[in-house]
């Protein structure tokens, strides 16, 4: 489902997703991280440019109750470009994967 979506947005259509889906999520940042691949890694892998997503075409944000004031608030989660390095993304793909693990939503 990450490709196709990934082929949408390459095509300049404006792409909204909810999820909690953490398969989605890791699709979606695999997508990211082969931005960085060359093209022998792309077809070694079967992917194609199409299938790339780059990080200025994607915005993550993740909502959270506010159980003190009531109502919730949303954060707008960063997309670094380092692949060295673990991202907030990664970190958010966590939060959700526990919390489907545990039954609760992500905090």
């Amino acid at each position: 489902m990450a490709r196709g979506i990934a082929r949408l947005v390459n095509t300049g259509l404006k792409v909204l997703i909810i999820t909690h889906r953490d398969l989605l999520l890791a699709g979606v940042n695999n997508l990211l991280r082969l931005t960085f691949a060359g093209e022998d890694m792309l077809a070694k892998l079967v992917f194609e440019e199409e299938d790339c997503l780059s990080h200025e075409d994607v915005s993550a944000y993740r909502f959270a109750l506010n159980e003190i004031q009531g109502g919730s608030f949303v954060h707008e989660v960063e997309i670094r470009r380092n692949i060295d390095s673990p991202t907030d993304f990664v970190t958010v793909l966590f939060l959700v994967m526990t919390a489907s693990a545990l039954s609760l939503p992500p905090s």
